[in-house]
């Protein structure tokens, strides 16, 4: 074996080197995109999680108006009074129920009157080191409060059904392209029926 043959057995070739690079390139660029699509996976999850609450919420809110009106005075609020705030002919969408707002001093126990909007507003969160981390719709307070990407549509339909309405909360969302939502919807009753 002379010098020359043995030089040519040694080293690497310009075709294995590339070969090599390649296959290092396509396993980083394969790490990047799963990491990617875990990062927005994990976003997704978390705007899904916080939108069912806010959904949930919603009919937790109305379910205590309905309760602030059942406690009432009867003759003055009771369940007729909270229908008539309540159901399509008052708004046909109920959007600013505020839970920050007290709900036994407003005349409409906590709804804010839409005056016919067709679409909600966003739902600000305060965001300051004291805060309560409520959800609300107060924008006077642009300093501490910053607008969220949730909008929750809440509507209450009549069942056919006497003491019985369909409370229906909607939140959606954007994420990436497409907008995302959470809808639930529950019955509520007059638990509240003399006999």
């Amino acid at each position: 074996m002379n010098k020359e043959q043995i030089k040519l057995n040694t080293g690497f070739t310009l075709i294995e080197t590339l070969v090599a690079l390649a296959i290092f390139a396509f396993s980083v660029v394969s790490i990047v995109v799963v990491t990617g699509q875990g990062i927005n996976d994990v976003n997704y999850s978390k705007n899904k999680l916080s939108a069912t609450m806010l959904a949930d919420e919603g009919i937790e809110l109305v379910r205590n108006i309905r309760d602030t009106y059942a406690l009432g005075d009867q003759a003055t609020q009771g369940w007729n009074s909270f229908k008539m705030i309540a159901e399509p002919s008052f708004c046909g969408v109920i959007c600013t129920i505020d839970p920050t707002e007290d709900l036994t001093s407003l005349n409409l126990g906590g709804v804010l009157p839409c005056d016919g909007i067709t679409s909600c507003d966003p739902l600000w969160r305060d965001t300051s080191i004291n805060s309560t981390g409520y959800y609300n719709y107060d924008t006077s307070l642009s300093s501490t409060n910053q607008p969220t990407i949730f909008t929750r549509n809440i509507q209450v339909a009549d069942t056919g059904i006497d003491n019985v309405l369909q409370v229906t909360s909607t939140v959606s969302w954007r994420q990436g392209q497409s907008t995302k939502t959470v809808t639930i919807s529950e019955p509520i009753y007059n638990w509240y029926v003399k006999n």
